[in-house]
């Protein structure tokens, strides 16, 4: 009864999370490497926004995925995320919302939002690209270039070729072969100076070996003088743009924010490992190099470079502490994380070092080996047991007859007591 039970709230609860939350993939099966799509619509009210903490991955035996996640928020109830999948067994993944607050009848409530996707066996036709959500506010008469990166992660060759949906953007490339293991950035060029309104909506397809992903382009335009006339110039060559407005901080694995100064406990003679990530908060973040200031003879980074960082997102790197078994004391020093255009920001750290504790020797002098006494063996004891009993009878045995023949004795004498007396009287 008590099965029937959960199996029935399991229902109910799946049944309410279908109808608060839709997850729209762009595909169900996906393979090891490739870039998933998730569009969520909400038809409650979040309390909250969404944040990267609320984002996971979980495999089948509920263990947490790290990943590298962009998470684009659209409207109060549509977020849009992309990310790639690391090297995975086959199987079923849990991708969701969880620990999200919202109101449904005048009251507050917390429930996870999740849904299922299948990871299948296959290395053809993989692509990953970066990004698959292009969204933005341009000035005036400003135009919004950006650039795709487009990697080739299967063993087919793909053959790429673009179609767009919408006026305002194009790309310098329509079509060409990108092989297995090659990396290629195509330009998206926009010309929104000779259009008028103030949102721009519209896709960027990329076909590839009958696949597809298409990817949203939501501009608005602000502050347009009424008297002015754009001037037309050349789109702005990516070459020459300058990225700005990065902000990127280190935070635990799961993007959540860190105490100003961390301490980690190290044991002499072991290894630790203590997981972190970098999470961006502005523009896409490009050429990341991580490094270690006072600390490098101690630890490691792994990786010690990262391609990118895309905006909103999350990427994974790892600390090796005390691999050689060297480290001899306490020591402070830093994270140290560093953007091709030269932003820059740290974690200090602090290595408390904690000795292995050593037992006192005692010497042989000092204190008496005990006394061990050797199992006796059953046989022998009975044996033993045995002639004791028999000596103890012999003894008996030896009493009786020496009683018996004093007795005797005093008997015999006696009788020639009496003997000898009636002799006297005759």
């Amino acid at each position: 009864m008590k099965l029937i039970y959960l199996i029935l709230f399991i229902l109910i609860t799946s049944l309410v999370n279908a109808e608060n939350a839709d997850f729209q993939f762009n595909k169900q099966d996906y393979s090891s490497f490739e870039t998933v799509q998730v569009r969520a619509n909400f038809s409650v009210d979040l309390s909250k926004d969404i944040s990267l903490t609320n984002v996971k991955l979980y495999n089948s035996e509920n263990k947490i995925i790290p990943l590298g996640i962009s998470l684009n928020k659209i409207n109060n109830k549509e977020y849009f995320i992309y990310f790639d999948l690391p090297s995975l067994e086959p199987g079923s993944y849990n991708f969701g919302f969880y620990d999200v607050f919202y109101n449904e009848n005048n009251q507050l409530k917390k429930n996870n939002f999740t849904k299922t996707f299948n990871l299948i066996d296959n290395t053809e036709n993989i692509l990953s690209i970066r990004p698959t959500f292009v969204s933005g506010n341009v000035k005036g008469f400003e135009e919004y270039p950006f650039t795709l990166i487009l990697r080739n992660k299967g063993i087919n060759d793909l053959n790429i070729n673009f179609e767009t949906e919408g006026e305002f953007f194009y790309t310098e490339q329509n079509n060409f072969v990108l092989n297995p293991g090659v990396s290629k950035n195509v330009n998206v060029k926009t010309n929104l100076f000779n259009k008028d309104g103030t949102n721009f909506n519209g896709k960027l397809i990329v076909n590839y070996n009958s696949l597809f992903y298409e990817i949203p382009f939501n501009v608005k335009r602000t502050l347009i003088l009424d008297n002015k006339t754009p001037t037309i110039e050349e789109p702005i060559k990516f070459d020459d743009m300058e990225i700005i407005n990065e902000s990127f901080e280190i935070a635990d694995l799961y993007g959540n924010e860190l105490n100003s100064d961390i301490e980690i406990t190290v044991q002499e003679d072991e290894t630790s490992i203590g997981d972190f990530s970098i999470v961006n908060y502005a523009n896409p973040v490009y050429n990341i190099t991580l490094t270690l200031g006072g600390l490098q003879k101690f630890a490691t980074i792994n990786p010690v470079f990262i391609e990118e960082i895309p905006s909103n997102g999350i990427y994974p790197f790892t600390l090796i502490i005390n691999q050689e078994k060297n480290l001899d004391n306490n020591y402070t020093g830093e994270i140290l994380i560093k953007s091709g255009n030269g932003f820059e920001s740290s974690l200090p750290l602090k290595l408390i070092l904690r000795y292995k504790e050593i037992k006192p020797i005692v010497k042989k002098n000092e204190t008496l080996p005990p006394i061990i006494t050797p199992p006796q063996n059953p046989e022998n004891k009975n044996t033993i047991v045995l002639i004791v009993l028999v000596v103890v009878v012999l003894i008996i045995i030896l009493l009786i007859i020496y009683l018996y023949k004093k007795n005797k004795y005093k008997e015999q004498k006696f009788n020639e007591f009496v003997e000898t007396v009636k002799n006297r009287r005759n």
